[in-house]
């Protein structure tokens, strides 16, 4: 099943920053990320991890040492939550 992506108001705020930046690397993790989130959300790279606690029904995937990409799965779409820093840094 191949789901669509809805960005939150912070995630394309945290996209336009990565965008801005002229940092390639991350702007390519974050698009190889997105394109396998698509069709596998709970698997593959990034490490991805179901968070608890107040993210709890969230998921987390490493961007880069420092910065995550969090979203939530729903039947048909996933909503990317943040594209920057850390979970506990939110």
């Amino acid at each position: 099943m191949a789901y669509i992506i809805e960005l939150s108001k912070r995630a394309e705020k945290d996209k336009r920053i990565w965008e801005k930046s002229g940092n390639v690397q991350i702007k390519n993790e974050i698009n190889r990320l997105l394109t396998e989130i698509i069709e596998h959300p709970k698997i593959g790279s990034g490490d991805p991890k179901e968070l608890t606690g107040e993210f709890a029904g969230c998921w987390s995937r490493k961007i880069s040492k420092k910065d995550r990409m969090i979203y939530q799965i729903f039947p048909n779409y996933i909503y990317i939550i943040a594209l920057r820093k850390h979970y506990k840094d939110h």
